[in-house]
């Protein structure tokens, strides 16, 4: 059949028509994978930074905890050392 005939030129006219609309439909779900995949990575790195800034101060508070670890140490080795101290006075006595 040639090109140039009505039915030839209605089919590729068809044709044209399902090819677009199949492309811009494929396009479509290219745009919303694309989408997707940028709020995932949004997503990921709002975790990433909430994780980093949990660690931070995670870091911080065991680091306080060891301070106030080592100062309560230091009293109570103090306060024993005063308890001693008067146990001897009094036995002094």
């Amino acid at each position: 059949m040639d090109s140039s005939h009505p039915k030839m030129q209605a089919f590729q006219s068809a044709l044209r028509e399902a090819l677009l609309t199949r492309l811009r439909r494929e396009e479509e779900k290219v745009r919303a994978a694309e989408k997707e995949a940028q709020a995932k990575r949004r997503e990921k790195l709002s975790q990433q930074k909430q994780l980093l800034t949990a660690q931070s101060q995670l870091r911080r508070e065991e680091e306080e905890l060891r301070s106030a670890t080592a100062r309560l140490a230091e009293a109570t080795r103090k306060r024993r050392a005063w308890e001693e101290e008067a146990r001897r006075e009094e036995n002094r006595s």
